[in-house]
């Protein structure tokens, strides 16, 4: 279990598909693989900054 001290330590899926320059869906499907995890606050889904930021330098390492 992930830690949270900060809420602007999450993002909303639409952001993180920004970051990552993906789809919406596509930042379902990395859920969903577990290459993802999400914080669930209420009945809404947010992911980790860091997290994000690492799945994206993985992926740019992957392409090269």
């Amino acid at each position: 279990m992930t830690k949270l001290t900060s809420y602007k330590q999450l993002v909303n899926l639409s952001q993180a598909a920004e970051i990552l320059e993906v789809s919406y869906p596509t930042v379902f499907a990395f859920i969903y693989r577990g290459d993802l995890e999400p914080v669930k606050i209420a009945d809404r889904q947010f992911l980790l900054r860091g997290e994000v930021e690492d799945l994206k330098r993985r992926r740019s390492g992957e392409s090269e």
